[in-house]
């Protein structure tokens, strides 16, 4: 129904033509909120002049048909006569009509007449209405849409509340709106951010209250922000998080008024996207402290399983220069110069672990020689045999991430049984059987307890780095039995080519 349109003046001139001769003007308002808005109204002609212009006692009758949903009736000195009639749909009411005349009993006689008149008239309010709801809900899903685009790329939570308290305010006409977070670990409630009428916010020290003062989902009846006086209405809803309530949105205004059901879900959809912004923010800022821990973790292992063994090996190097300096100074000099050329490669490796890199010992050759030279140099000048056994097929074929893994596995294996276990001989086989491959250091050594020692660093990254192929690490030793350690992990998962 379109406000004053051709349709409605034709609805009302049928009104006025069944009412008869009684009836000088003929009104129908629609309700909006607590106030009634006029749609449209219609004189019959040269009545207008002898009618009063204005009548408090109608005013009052229009808000008791209102409130009470029933037609009110009056006459006033014998001169005027006045009926409204509610319009209602579903127990509802959602306008008036009103008519105004001389003559009261003659204008009650006419009702029945109107009785089409009033069904056309209450299906019309009631579609204007519907096309308004429909209207309403577009906008505030598209307003929904625009507010989640755009706090969902703030970096900040403080510009998140500010941004939604500001169009919060404009999108429902508020006088001012706020948010109020619970800091659960504190015990307390924080106004995070208002926009609006900043007189209706006392200047709470720190703006912070304790959280027994304010239970969840009752802000709007005890709101400690909030001047009562200031705002005659107050609203809220609350931030949900996984069945939690970590804050409220709030909004009030300074004159009394009832939000319409798509403004209520408008506030609630703003609240929830609230919840969604802030939670993603802190997922991902907890997201950014684990990277960085792990990437702390990644270097630790790396200079745990390589810097440091490669400096325990270059130490054995120069032991061993140490007691062939009088019988063979050339030889000395020559191991010398690849000890420094060792702690080149050291430094380089150091640097590539910083930028997570390959290390030098494996640029350029395949996992079979840098197992090879690793042997090397753990028995240079030392009483102590090292064998190295690699499957030819399997030489060259596993992948480079892989390959580092294998080789920090072997290196810290070779190292523990070099510094410990006083063995003679040490073995290192790296073969396949079926789908698994199989990397296996074995020592004649003194032998430990593995319960002993299961806490240590080095055990831990091998089985973390076995982990990370997709399979396990087994470490059995006894007593004077020596120690085996046998990595077993998916050969597909390892491989870049079939062998």
């Amino acid at each position: 129904m379109k406000a004053r349109g051709a349709g409605a003046r034709e609805v009302l001139r049928e009104a006025l033509r069944l009412a008869g001769a009684w009836a000088g003007r003929i009104s129908v308002y629609e309700l909006d909120d607590t106030h009634l808005v006029t749609l449209t109204q219609r004189w019959r002609q040269g009545w207008a002049h002898r009618l009063p212009a204005a009548f408090d006692l109608f005013s009052q009758c229009r808000q008791q048909a209102i409130g009470s949903g029933e037609m009110v009736a009056v006459a006033q000195d014998h001169a005027s006569a006045y009926v409204a009639l509610p319009l209602q749909s579903q127990g509802q009411v959602l306008g008036l009509l009103e008519l105004i005349g001389p003559d009261l009993q003659r204008l009650s006689s006419s009702l029945p007449r109107l009785c089409p008149i009033i069904s056309l008239l209450e299906k019309a309010i009631s579609l204007h209405r519907l096309q308004k709801e429909i209207a309403h809900r577009q906008q505030g899903a598209e307003a929904l849409r625009a507010v989640a685009e755009e706090i969902l790329l703030l970096p900040d939570r403080q510009e998140i509340l500010q941004s939604v308290a500001m169009r919060a305010r404009a999108l429902l006409g508020a006088d001012t709106a706020a948010l109020c977070l619970l800091e659960p670990a504190e015990g307390k409630w924080k106004l995070g951010a208002f926009y609006g009428l900043t007189s209706a916010f006392p200047p709470i020290r720190g703006r912070q209250a304790e959280a027994s003062m304010v239970e969840p989902g009752h802000c709007t009846t005890c709101c400690p922000f909030l001047r009562p006086q200031s705002l005659s209405t107050h609203v809220s809803s609350p931030l949900p998080v996984q069945g939690r309530q970590i804050g409220a949105l709030c909004i009030g205004y300074r004159k009394p008024r009832l939000l319409h059901p798509w403004q209520q879900n408008l506030l609630d959809g703003l609240a929830a996207q609230t919840a969604v912004a802030i939670e993603h923010l802190s997922l991902h800022q907890r997201v950014r402290e684990l990277a960085r821990w792990e990437e702390r973790d990644r270097i630790g292992k790396d200079l745990h399983d390589g810097i440091i063994q490669s400096l325990y090996a270059i130490g054995l190097s120069l032991e061993g220069c140490a007691g062939g300096l009088e019988e063979e100074p050339e030889a000395v000099r020559q191991r010398m110069e690849e000890v420094v050329d060792h702690l080149n490669e050291v430094i380089a490796d150091i640097r590539s672990y910083i930028f997570d890199l390959q290390p030098h010992a494996l640029r350029g050759r395949t996992l079979a020689q840098t197992l090879l030279n690793l042997a090397r140099e753990y028995q240079a000048g030392r009483p102590l045999a090292i064998h190295v056994a690699v499957e030819p097929r399997l030489d060259g074929a596993i992948a480079p991430w892989p390959t580092q893994h294998l080789f920090h596995i072997a290196q810290e294996a070779l190292s523990n049984a070099v510094k410990y276990s006083a063995a003679s001989s040490i073995s290192l086989r790296l073969s396949r059987s079926s789908h698994t491959l199989v990397l296996q250091v074995q020592d004649n050594g003194q032998g430990f307890d593995p319960e002993e020692v299961q806490g240590g660093q080095g055990l831990r990254n091998m089985a973390d780095r076995a982990q990370a192929l997709g399979g396990s690490l087994e470490v059995r030793s006894e007593r004077d039995q020596g120690t085996t350690i046998t990595l077993e992990a998916p050969l597909k998962a390892v491989v870049r080519r079939k062998v």
